[in-house]
């Protein structure tokens, strides 16, 4: 739920405007580690999206045809699933976004990925938690509607469970057939199914909190798991927003660390009436700022040491529901907690 962002408070509106209003385009890739037009495909996409991970996220289905997949096997259910949702075709396929571009993406990706990126989001995808127990991967993504004509839509949260990189020699009986030597953000689990999670509070601001858990199974390297969660209309097709998180590997050593580092706690993390913060260091010319998904200062607060240790609370009675940022920092750096006003 925390992040250190190491930026001037003077630019911060800017930079977290640029983060939470920026549209992330999703590619979803139709492939299969058989196909030789494949091989001179997908990795062409994988370096594009991996080079420009600000705007654009991947998840690659492996399929049953033409050739023997064992990442096809492995989660055949929901590949055929998927490949039904989008009326079949062949491999190599890249879908954007769900209904903006299908095809062979190479030619235009340089062009079709920024065109469709510029396009505000209809939401605002924020995971609070995600982390790793051992196998076991606990998530909790918060969706917020940013356009009041989402209330008179059919919409689905989906979050994915990815493997970034699988290497072809993971499979020592049966590796791919063509000339790819790693295979790219290899859907693994659809949670909790293909179908995802009906949102509810679709009006604008409204909220919508899912919370997952899923022990992995089929994972060639676990450090390489990348949740992607993204918004869909089951009608149109269409991909509001999409989000990615790497999981947090949870231990007792790693969290007491994690308490050390934290500047200062915000709670709850689903606020009605009040939020409460507790600053344990306090840096020389330091604010608490709140800002709204959009990068809009809420409230701003400067503070002084006699802030330590003091538990503060301000009152939610002039914010709308929905996700904020609450950042405590000065010009040489900043630490962010991510809060939730659901009145």
């Amino acid at each position: 739920m925390k992040s250190k962002l190491f930026i001037s408070l003077i630019l911060s509106t800017c930079v977290l405007t640029t983060t939470f209003a920026q549209r992330k385009v999703l590619v979803e890739q139709f492939t299969n580690s058989g196909c030789p037009p494949c091989a001179g495909n997908t990795p062409l996409v994988a370096a594009y999206v991996n080079s420009n991970l600000n705007t654009v996220l991947m998840l690659s289905y492996h399929t049953k045809y033409p050739y023997l997949d064992s990442m096809y096997y492995e989660n055949s259910f929901q590949a055929d699933q998927r490949v039904a949702y989008y009326n079949g075709g062949g491999v190599p396929n890249s879908i954007v976004d769900g209904n903006y571009f299908s095809g062979n993406l190479v030619p235009s990706i340089s062009t079709t990925i920024p065109a469709r990126a510029a396009i505000a989001p209809k939401y605002a995808v924020v995971f609070a938690t995600n982390n790793l127990n051992n196998s076991t991967v606990n998530v909790d993504v918060i969706f917020q509607s940013l356009d009041a004509m989402n209330q008179t839509e059919s919409l689905s949260a989906r979050v994915v469970v990815a493997e970034k990189n699988v290497l072809k020699s993971s499979y020592v009986c049966c590796a791919g057939a063509n000339i790819e030597t790693e295979y790219p953000w290899v859907v693994r689990k659809m949670l909790p199914d293909e179908n995802g999670t009906t949102l509810v509070n679709t009006q604008l601001n409204g909220v919508d909190n899912v919370s997952l858990s899923w022990t992995a199974n089929n994972f060639k390297d676990l450090t390489e798991m990348r949740i992607v969660a993204f918004v869909q209309n089951t009608v149109t097709k269409e991909v509001y927003q999409t989000e990615i998180s790497n999981p947090i590997n949870v231990t007792a050593v790693n969290e007491i660390k994690h308490n050390q580092d934290n500047l200062f706690k915000v709670f709850p993390t689903i606020a009605k009436d009040y939020i409460n913060f507790q600053i344990n260091k306090i840096e020389d010319n330091s604010q608490i700022k709140i800002m709204d998904v959009l990068g809009n200062i809420i409230y701003s607060q400067n503070i002084n040491a006699s802030f330590s240790g003091k538990l503060q609370s301000i009152s939610t009675s002039n914010f709308q529901n929905g996700i904020y940022i609450v950042l405590l920092g000065n010009e040489t750096g900043a630490e962010t907690n991510k809060i939730i006003i659901n009145k």
